[in-house]
């Protein structure tokens, strides 16, 4: 969790992340950029928090954030 937070409960946790997978399935016109930045900070993660849990490194996340890199597959 990003340390400017309180820490928060594991229900808590679980209860952000089914909150901004929500939030993205709700906005299927967000392109890449809009989508992985809405699952970080409601999710309420550093870039580096980010790229640990999802196995990217922290550039590749922040390029795909700024909108510099499509990502690939």
């Amino acid at each position: 969790m990003d340390k400017r937070f309180n820490p928060i409960s594991l229900q808590e946790q679980v209860q952000l992340r089914k909150q901004a997978v929500d939030g993205v399935l709700a906005h299927p016109e967000w392109d890449l950029a809009e989508a992985a930045r809405h699952l970080r900070t409601t999710m309420r993660l550093t870039i580096k928090e980010m790229a640990k849990v999802t196995g990217l490194s922290e550039r590749t996340l922040r390029d795909i954030e700024s909108g510099r890199s499509g990502g690939t597959i």
